[in-house]
């Protein structure tokens, strides 16, 4: 490569080179510890897509960082809005997921109701094991008027259910009877295979689970337990270099 200052610099080939370059970073995902390069991100070029996301991330660094794991739950939504069926979440925290498949899928508009299930002040002690407690010591009491946040951020949609509470206990309290999609986001192994026990079987043929801790190291435990739950119904769970795993119903 030529630069600029050194005998024989070619201007032309300069240009050329950084356009090599700013291909390369077109083409790399570095975030929310996944890199990667040489991919035609195509989901950044779908303006609905994009829209929802800013939406829902608005200009938290954090959230941002999230994006390729957005566009997993956007897929899934999107095909699961073609079933019969509710779409759940449990573990929401401030809500960005379900806010951004409200965005992304125009949820307002669909004849389904959306379940959002969150305690809004962190992991039940009773379920929760001490190291899990431990790795989220602090995260919600940092927010304390997280519940108040969630609200407020879905009240335009009227078919948004906010369930406040322990899970899985809220399910029997309110649940649908048929759901098309599920996320599980709940950071603790207990909680999440109850979740799963009550809910699995109310989930309609061909519907979609997305467990958002599944490929994580420090999620081992969730990972081996929720193998274990889909193995005695001869299911594999798909793990996505994202960290989630995906599961379809037969």
């Amino acid at each position: 490569m030529f630069y600029p200052g050194k005998p024989g610099c070619d201007y032309d080939e300069l240009l050329q080179a950084i356009s090599k370059v700013a291909d390369f970073f077109k083409s790399t995902y570095a975030n929310d510890n996944l890199i990667v390069f040489d991919r035609n991100l195509s989901f950044t070029d779908d303006p609905r897509f994009q829209s929802a996301f800013d939406k829902a991330a608005g200009n938290n660094v954090q959230e941002r960082s999230l994006m390729w794991r957005l566009h997993i739950a956007g897929w899934a939504g999107k095909q699961a809005q073609r079933l019969s069926g509710d779409f759940v979440e449990c573990g929401v925290f401030n809500g960005l997921t379900s806010y951004f498949l409200c965005e992304y899928l125009q949820f307002g508009k669909l004849n389904k109701t959306f379940w959002l299930y969150d305690s809004f002040k962190g992991l039940d002690p009773e379920t929760a094991s001490e190291a899990e407690l431990t790795s989220w010591d602090g995260v919600y009491t940092a927010v304390p008027t997280l519940a108040d946040d969630v609200r407020k951020r879905f009240s335009r949609f009227n078919n948004v259910r906010i369930v406040q509470g322990w899970l899985p206990g809220t399910l029997q309290e309110a649940s649908p009877t048929e759901i098309a999609f599920l996320h599980l986001d709940l950071n603790s192994v207990q909680a999440e295979i109850q979740s799963l026990e009550y809910l699995y079987d109310r989930i309609t043929p061909g519907g979609y689970i997305l467990l958002d801790d599944f490929g994580w190291t420090f999620n081992a435990p969730q990972m081996q337990a929720e193998r274990a739950f889909f193995k005695q119904r001869k299911i594999t769970v798909l793990e996505l270099p994202t960290g989630q795993g995906l599961v379809t119903k037969p």
